[in-house]
């Protein structure tokens, strides 16, 4: 009798298994046997999808058409109501079978039933991660509330240039990886005071040349509000934001930060102040890594950007904007994931690497070089949920354009007033507080 149980206990348990499997199968269907269908993605503009993905995806599936969805719709950028409401109505009209959403789109549109989880699909096609950086995984699960809704093939980041014979001609260390802003600053600060006025020299420079940029990474990186939690009270008139101000100012005002007469609206590498020479360090993307080992005349070094010393092991400066999760709705779902699965394999990583992009692939393990440089800087820190571009500090504030558009506004008159009239940083940032808090008061009204 105890054996008989324990049979059909296995039995029954075997049974389960083999209907748990079966039901992993009905997520995705077969390919057709033909090979032939169509899947409709959306995508910023279909020539650079096609040139990126597409036309590459064809040589593995020739039969498969890809339809590109233009985004016209969601260029609206007035205020929504709900997040990904402007989005839910795009998918409604247009029923793509890959959505391109951001962070906050995906929360919302997983909540309404609107994506295909991946996890089982993950299991189920047996998704070979080897590559991607398991806390890259864990940050799509992450947005997803403990799910994977979405996938991106690649990430955007940026770096530390530096030119290296010019810190071994003045016998200054170069910069390291993981270092801090006032570390960076100080470093740059040094190359300041060894130019002349006939003939500055720079410590640190971006493509753009444009402060109000830095100040947004170094708030970025020391996790600054601008509004309290709840939405009252501007919060400008704190030590963080009194600190993020004042070293950006005296870094500018030590030469240690370049900062143009003009605004820079466009710019050659060759004419860059890095390029010339004029500047030690330059903030920018991978691309660089290529332009300017064909552009330099000098030995160029790469580290991180700098960190928050509380965590530095993550960094604010990688961001996901090429995040695809699959409808579902669609009738294509077979279809959409091996284009999806293709975007993120690592035969399009090698291509992505090798190629003149802003981005790298998500599967970075193993990459020794780019564009003739160490990988590393790009690769070894991981990302966080509240990361991205810089403005992104004042894109997560929930608030009109209109308000949005005063807070830069008045932000970087700040930064000038202290700059150039020698305003005290207290006395500046209490005037921006009390200027900036009287709009609030009017916005919460509307």
């Amino acid at each position: 009798m105890i054996s008989w149980r324990r049979y059909t206990i296995f039995l029954f348990t075997a049974l389960l298994l083999l209907a748990g499997c079966s039901g992993e199968k009905a997520i995705l269907p077969d390919m057709t046997k033909d090979g032939k269908g169509v899947v409709k993605v959306m995508y910023f503009h279909e020539q650079s999808f096609h040139q990126k993905y597409g036309d590459l995806f064809a040589i593995k599936y020739p039969d498969i058409e890809i339809e590109v969805v233009g985004m016209d719709l969601l260029r609206d950028y007035s205020k929504e109501e709900k997040p990904g409401e402007r989005l839910n109505q795009f998918i409604e009209k247009e029923n793509p079978d890959l959505i391109l959403v951001d962070a906050e789109q995906l929360t919302a549109l997983a909540e309404k039933g609107k994506l295909l989880p991946l996890d089982a699909v993950l299991k189920q096609e047996r998704f070979n991660t080897a590559g991607i950086p398991s806390l890259t995984m864990d940050f799509f699960r992450q947005l997803g509330g403990g799910h994977i809704y979405a996938l991106s093939p690649t990430y955007n980041v940026e770096a530390i240039y530096y030119n290296a014979d010019l810190f071994r001609e003045h016998g200054i260390e170069p910069p390291r990886n993981q270092m801090t802003w006032e570390e960076l600053f100080e470093l740059a600060s040094r190359f300041g005071q060894l130019g002349t006025e006939e003939k500055p020299l720079y410590g640190l420079s971006t493509l753009f040349s444009n402060p109000m940029s830095i100040l947004m990474n170094v708030t970025q990186t020391k996790e600054l509000r601008m509004i309290d939690s709840q939405g009252e009270k501007m919060q400008f008139d704190s030590d963080g934001w009194k600190e993020a101000y004042r070293v950006v100012s005296d870094a500018i005002t030590t030469n240690g930060l370049y900062m143009p007469d003009a605004k820079v609206t466009s710019i050659s590498m060759n004419e860059t102040p890095f390029v010339r020479k004029q500047s030690a360090m330059m903030i920018n993307s991978p691309t660089s890594s290529k332009a300017l080992q064909g552009n330099s005349t000098f030995e160029v070094g790469i580290v991180t950007m700098p960190v928050n010393p509380a965590n530095p092991g993550v960094s604010p400066f990688m961001s996901f904007n090429e995040m695809f999760a699959i409808n579902s709705n669609s009738a294509n779902k077979r279809i959409a994931w091996e284009l999806l699965s293709y975007m993120c394999s690592p035969e399009m990583a090698k291509t992505l690497v090798s190629g003149y992009s802003l981005s790298l692939p998500i599967r970075n393990e193993g990459i020794a070089e780019i564009g003739g440089l160490p990988a590393e800087p790009f690769t070894m820190l991981k990302p966080y949920a509240e990361g991205g571009p810089s403005r992104n500090v004042l894109e997560r504030v929930k608030a009109s354009p209109e308000f949005n558009a005063q807070i830069y506004q008045t932000m970087s008159q700040t930064l000038i007033s202290i700059v150039k009239d020698d305003k005290p940083v207290e006395e500046a940032l209490a005037a921006m507080q009390k200027e900036l808090q009287e709009r609030l008061e009017l916005e919460k009204k509307k």
